[in-house]
């Protein structure tokens, strides 16, 4: 199972496919995020995405895998083998399952990721969180 990297908008179908789940982060398409991938019969079926800020900070954005292909590890080897590679990445989320991932691969609670981090999740939890039912938190990884 092999990981390929590109860039998001060589892949018009990994950009359908977020924009076509509100839950997924369409901040990637415009920042034109690095891919990371895997592939099978030439559909990709699982991905991470990794936003970069003024060329320093870095962001993973989204983390999918088509649901035919869930609970085979395809997330887990992604992020396995994509987050060691940044000395400092931040995680901006919700929902236990992807807050345990995200510990198992050494991110780890935060109040303090970074200004454009805090902002971000600031700004959610307070315009957004009342009326989806969820706060975000920020995760961060640090070697």
């Amino acid at each position: 199972m092999k990981i390929h990297k590109s860039k998001i908008r060589k892949h018009p179908e990994v950009m359908k496919t977020i924009i076509k789940n509100p839950s997924l982060d369409p901040l990637v398409i415009l920042f034109n995020s690095d891919l990371y991938y895997i592939k099978q019969k030439d559909k990709i079926i699982s991905f991470l995405t990794i936003k970069r800020y003024f060329n320093k900070y870095y962001e993973m954005g989204t983390l999918y895998t088509a649901p035919e292909y869930r609970n085979r590890g395809y997330a887990n080897k992604l992020m396995k083998e994509v987050i060691p590679k940044y000395k400092d990445i931040v995680v901006i989320c919700h929902g236990e399952k992807i807050i345990s991932l995200n510990k198992k691969h050494g991110l780890k609670k935060t109040n303090k990721a970074g200004f454009v981090f805090d902002i971000k999740r600031n700004f959610f939890n307070f315009l957004f969180a009342p009326l989806l039912g969820y706060k975000k938190v920020t995760m961060r990884k640090q070697n």
